[in-house]
């Protein structure tokens, strides 16, 4: 791989990034509010042939899967459900406004990066370290470390996944109460790949920090180009349970 590739990946990757966690994210902050207000005459109008380009800059600040997100990764974190109108406008601020910023602009390949319908090509690890956890030291209140050599399939990022307490596996895979040691893949990489012709690349941590009465403190940190977007995600403590 040369060095203009990697100069290229960390262009495209840091363009995406400021327009949509830095100008749309401090932009939504005012836009967002109005625009909710006006969502469907706005998305009516999208719809329509020739002239729905006109409210896309205002379109791109709503979610059109879903306004008011779902009970594990926005209810129950503000503590808000969707049952009034102000109750819905809270939910949905939050949602849109504040979690998911501008996520109909990932309808666009200029926002959305990597495009998921090619497939990813000229795959290079700088530097890859997974590995996984002992569950019986867990429960002791050790960390001990285990290298693994299998492929990270998940996007090819460490990342931690956890369930609720009836069991329930989580939703946004971060949400729940106890670790999911079967699905969480542990570790740290930086990632170069090509995807529709264009050089990407992927920084990725994920670790257990510290236990202590049972409770575990976990850290993730990722930024560059998964299979549905850029991103920049950011958790350095994060908590959940070792079992029930």
């Amino acid at each position: 791989m040369k060095n203009s590739d990697k100069i290229c990946a960390w262009a495209n990757v840091t363009v995406r990034l400021l327009i949509v966690d830095v100008i749309l994210r401090v932009l939504a902050i005012v836009v967002y509010p109005p625009v909710y207000i006006l969502r469907k005459p706005i998305r009516w109008v999208r719809r329509l042939p020739m002239v729905g380009w006109v409210v896309i800059p205002l379109w791109i600040f709503l979610d059109d899967t879903g306004d008011y997100g779902n009970k594990e990764e926005c209810w129950d974190v503000i503590g808000v459900e969707p049952t009034n109108w102000w109750r819905r406008f809270m939910v949905a601020y939050y949602w849109s406004g504040i979690r998911n910023v501008a996520w109909n602009s990932y309808t666009f390949a200029f926002f959305k990066g990597v495009d998921s319908r090619y497939p990813f090509t000229n795959c290079t690890f700088n530097r890859r370290a997974i590995y996984s956890y002992n569950e019986g030291d867990l429960k002791l209140g050790k960390v001990t470390q285990v290298s693994i050599s299998s492929p990270n399939t998940r996007m090819n990022r460490a990342k931690f996944y956890s369930y609720s307490s009836a069991g329930v596996r989580s939703v946004s895979s971060n949400e729940g109460v106890y670790l999911d040691l079967e699905l969480s893949y542990f570790g740290n990489s930086i990632y170069y790949f090509q995807n529709n012709g264009k050089w990407w690349v992927l920084l990725t941590r994920c670790r257990i920090r510290k236990i202590k009465n049972g409770v575990l403190k976990i850290s993730e940190w990722n930024v560059g180009a998964v299979d549905t977007r850029v991103l920049w995600r950011c958790k350095p403590w994060m908590r959940c349970l070792i079992e029930k």
